[in-house]
């Protein structure tokens, strides 16, 4: 007997899309649409997809599930244009990282009969776009699920569906819980990566080499990560990050007092390890000692903030009209939370330096954590400023200096 699979519509097949499809090769049928018709046949070609969708229309109609896996920016276009194309019975998700800003722009352009369930996959990777993809890039990760009260129970068991097909572990939260969590644990640590390596290759510091080592790789692995997309989700989940920012600012002052949070660090996988110090002050605090503190201080205000009962970072006035019936969601208490439960792998690896106890190394670099921490506020700052302006391409220039080196600059093997 011929098993009917339901059809599954992906529109956008960067990383995150590509791999959903590889995911669900022979668990659904599986159409494709990228903006650039190339990747769109390339997909094709590679056996990522099973139908290569000409345009929007032929993408959405007649499917059963609806994947946006487009930028944030992208949404509310995308939404517009299927909405006449999407059929009663229809589930529509996306796998945004800002969730509050994907039920503004998608759930308002839905027609009658069709769900708009929020979810997002916390897994992904520095690199981006379809070669990128990876099958098992969800196998044991989280999926949040942030469904809106006015949705069907069977559509949101269709979404939970997708993301444990994927191998996913999935977890239901509100849209505005979600992105407080994760402008603390992954919206955060990104930020901090471009300042640091921004504040590091500042000509007042100037390092100079890097260290070619695996353990840095990993705490500056992020600052390569996309810069447009993320400019995008800095502008969009602004709120939440300004209101953390005030907490972190307040401990940089104070930073060379967190200088042992290993048992902390450990909760996140890993195993202490002794600092190796190359006997450059100006080096060693720039590569090991305040990447220490700056995790350790990180941790610290990322615990402090998920497990304890704070109110929402907007009120029911911030909300459009269309979605009123979220107002019941404003102001209540959000419920406390192991900020390690919803740790990806950007947290992990910037903090992969708080597994040193530097304690008895803080006290000979004052002078170079005195720098540092001025340079970083000025760079967090900088990168704020733009946020403000309300120009993504501005701010997404800002965050590209963070990836940019001197020519002169060589890894340095130690």
């Amino acid at each position: 007997m011929e098993v009917i699979l339901k059809t599954i519509s992906i529109i956008g097949l960067g990383l995150i899309g590509s791999s959903i499809a590889r995911g669900l090769q022979g668990k659904y049928k599986i159409i494709g649409f990228n903006r650039r018709d190339e990747v769109t046949q390339k997909a094709l070609k590679n056996g990522v997809i099973d139908v290569a969708a000409k345009n929007l229309e032929d993408a959405v109609r007649g499917a059963d599930i609806v994947v946006i896996a487009t930028p944030l920016g992208t949404y509310e276009e995308i939404a517009t244009q299927i909405s006449e194309f999407l059929e009663p019975g229809t589930v529509v998700t996306d796998v945004g990282s800002v969730k509050t800003h994907a039920v503004f722009s998608i759930y308002k352009h839905m027609p009658p009969g069709v769900d708009f369930v929020p979810a997002h996959p916390i897994a992904g990777k520095e690199s981006t776009g379809l070669d990128a993809g990876d099958g098992k890039l969800f196998v044991g990760k989280k999926a949040i699920i942030t469904p809106l009260p006015k949705n069907r129970s069977e559509s949101i068991q269709e979404v939970e569906n997708l993301w444990k097909d994927l191998g996913s572990i999935t977890e239901q939260m509100t849209p505005a819980e979600h992105d407080k969590i994760y402008a603390c644990v992954s919206h955060i640590p990104q930020l901090l990566a471009y300042a640091y390596s921004m504040a590091i290759h500042n000509k007042r510091y100037a390092i100079g080499q890097e260290p070619d080592n695996e353990i840095y790789k990993r705490f500056t692995r992020i600052r390569s990560s996309d810069a447009v997309i993320w400019a995008e989700i800095f502008m969009i989940n602004g709120t939440n990050i300004s209101k953390f920012l005030e907490k972190l600012f307040n401990g940089i002052v104070h930073i060379d007092k967190f200088s042992n949070l290993v048992e902390m660090r450990e909760e996140l996988g890993d195993k202490e390890f002794a600092p190796k110090l190359t006997g450059n002050k100006k080096f060693d605090a720039a590569t090991i000692i305040f990447p220490a503190l700056l995790g350790n201080l990180l941790l610290f205000c990322a615990e402090d903030e998920l497990e304890n009962n704070l109110s929402r970072g907007f009120s029911a006035a911030d909300i459009h009209e269309s979605l009123a019936m979220l107002e019941q969601q404003v102001g209540s208490e959000i419920q406390k939370r192991d900020y390690a439960e919803y740790a990806g792998t950007g947290l992990r690896d910037f903090t992969v330096f708080s597994l040193c106890d530097v304690s008895e190394l803080v006290a000979d670099y004052e002078e170079e954590i005195q720098l540092l921490k001025m340079l970083l506020h000025r760079k967090i700052f900088e990168i704020t400023a733009a946020m403000e302006s309300d120009s993504v391409e501005h701010l997404t220039e800002k965050l590209k200096e963070a990836q940019i080196m001197p020519e002169n600059l060589r890894v340095r093997s130690l």
